[in-house]
């Protein structure tokens, strides 16, 4: 696997990625919608401590939207 980022943290990515979905999946299908159109319309901290965790994070939550039914 080649990673043209050299900044990401892959495992911090990851780690991002999988958390938003557990919450996704925890949240009836209208509240995830609602939190991860929330989240993605918001700008990204600047001073973020984690960049690659925010990544993932918002990564997972652009897929659920874009796969999830209207």
């Amino acid at each position: 696997m080649i990673i043209a980022d050299t900044h990401l943290d892959i495992d911090l990515f990851r780690r991002g990625f999988d958390d938003a979905n557990a919450q996704l999946d925890a949240f009836p299908p209208a509240w995830a919608r609602h939190h991860a159109s929330t989240i993605m319309a918001n700008k990204r901290d600047t001073d973020d401590a984690q960049p690659s965790y925010t990544r993932g994070y918002r990564a997972a939550l652009y897929g659920y939207l874009r796969h999830s039914s209207v």
